[in-house]
């Protein structure tokens, strides 16, 4: 009778929990993506380019590495296994580095909805990042994104089409004068 009662409480296989770091890193940017019931193009490209960038990876290998990602998140219950891995291998600073690429992420969409907000500020308290951390990396998130929005749109003020040729002799000046100026705004 005891060795039933005491089988209840033993489980079968113990959980693996060794994961590799880019593949805990993918699996938390593509919660961050699912977050809001919306997996936008502009997400997953967001994740593609911090994989390529933060694991060095080429394209092939960062759309390899996502598809497992996505397995591995449709599988987990909870964050923490993935949480885990990357605190235990990765100094603080890369933790917080980390933050910010949830939040580029986040933001990538257009949007931010409290789900998305509630699940950084999990993470943060799972890998041991104060709030103000995350802050000042979502500040620098929202400062680089507009920033490539200006600079954008400069570049297509200087390129748009017109009849005059004086508009096209005079298109590599303005495009000069452009990006001096977004060089100069902090």
């Amino acid at each position: 009778m005891f060795d039933s009662f005491a089988r209840l409480f033993q489980t079968a296989e113990p959980e693996e929990r060794d994961i590799p770091g880019s593949l805990a890193l993918a699996a938390l940017l593509v919660e961050a993506a699912r977050r809001d019931d919306d997996y936008a193009e502009s997400e997953r490209d967001a994740i593609l380019r911090i994989l390529m960038r933060e694991e060095g990876l080429d394209a092939a290998r960062a759309a390899a590495l996502l598809t497992e990602a996505e397995a591995a998140q449709d599988e987990a219950v909870d964050l923490f296994r993935f949480t885990h891995a990357l605190k235990e291998s990765t100094p603080f600073d890369d933790r917080v580095r980390i933050i910010e690429d949830l939040w580029d992420v986040v933001l990538s969409d257009g949007s931010r909805g409290y789900e998305e907000d509630h699940l950084v500020r999990r993470v943060c308290g799972l890998l041991g990042i104060p709030d103000r951390e995350s802050g000042l990396a979502r500040g620098r998130v929202e400062a680089r994104q507009a920033l490539l929005k200006r600079f954008a749109f400069t570049l297509r003020q200087c390129h748009r089409p017109s009849r005059s040729s004086r508009w096209r002799s005079a298109g590599g000046e303005r495009q000069r004068m452009a990006i001096q100026q977004i060089s100069k705004t902090p």
